[in-house]
């Protein structure tokens, strides 16, 4: 009877493969062990290996940063100086509180908190008492441009990938960040993609990113109209 009942709530693929990994993978091990330092120092304590990781994870931009080829950043340059193209501008965000409440009402009651503590179980509870007031600190902060510390903050959890545990590189960040930041988040989202779509910005080729035009629906397009879309291909490619 309970598996019956889980199979019947398999209404997508992501929650097929869900299923899969709960009843195929065992549990994994959430405790980071020890870890090297670039000097080959191993670190056991879990100030200093949260400092370890946060260390490392703060400079995977910068060292990435610098190993793009000078071509690349000249020709971005370039781009920006030589385009003439009059683009129209997305000057006003309208955000309104039957906008917000339906964005919380919206909510995951399972996801995890943020530093705030402000769970989403929490704001759905009290959502018609609080909506009027989150729409009051979103227009301030896009009227201001600008967000609140706290929004800022996320909780890192090191995600362990695969080879040597004690080394930093084969971990991934998880970032939690605090709820009313990401409600702020999806407003916003919402607004440039509906003015994207709505002038005529976004190329055709463009199919990662979009409602309804996903990478494998891409390759199926590929494979249905043959060999004479492999220009389109690469273009749409280099856009993943």
């Amino acid at each position: 009877m309970y598996f019956n009942e889980l199979f019947t709530e398999i209404k997508t693929t992501r929650a097929y493969w869900n299923l899969v990994r709960k009843a195929t993978a065992p549990k994994k091990q959430t405790v980071v062990g020890p870890l090297k330092t670039e000097s080959g120092h191993l670190v056991v304590k879990d100030d200093e290996k949260a400092c370890l990781m946060n260390t490392y994870f703060a400079s995977v931009g910068e060292k990435l940063a610098l190993h793009l080829p000078p071509s690349i950043m000249q020709s971005l340059s370039s781009d920006l100086v030589t385009q003439t193209k009059i683009v129209p501008s997305l000057s006003k965000v309208n955000l309104s509180e039957v906008g917000v409440l339906r964005q919380i009402k919206h909510l995951k009651s399972n996801k995890a908190t943020g530093p705030d503590g402000i769970s989403p179980k929490l704001l759905k509870l009290a959502s018609h008492a609080v909506s009027p007031h989150l729409t009051s600190l979103f227009r301030w902060s896009i009227h201001h441009g600008t967000a609140y510390e706290g929004w800022k903050l996320a909780r890192v959890s090191p995600i362990f990938k695969k080879d040597d545990s004690t080394d930093p590189g084969n971990y991934r960040p998880v970032s939690i960040l605090s709820v009313p930041s990401k409600l702020l988040e999806s407003e916003i989202n919402t607004a440039i993609v509906n003015h994207v779509m709505n002038n005529n910005l976004i190329t055709p080729n463009q199919w990662a990113y979009r409602k309804a035009h996903s990478t494998e629906l891409l390759l199926i397009h590929l494979k249905e109209n043959g060999g004479s879309l492999l220009m389109t291909a690469s273009q749409s490619l280099s856009l993943l």
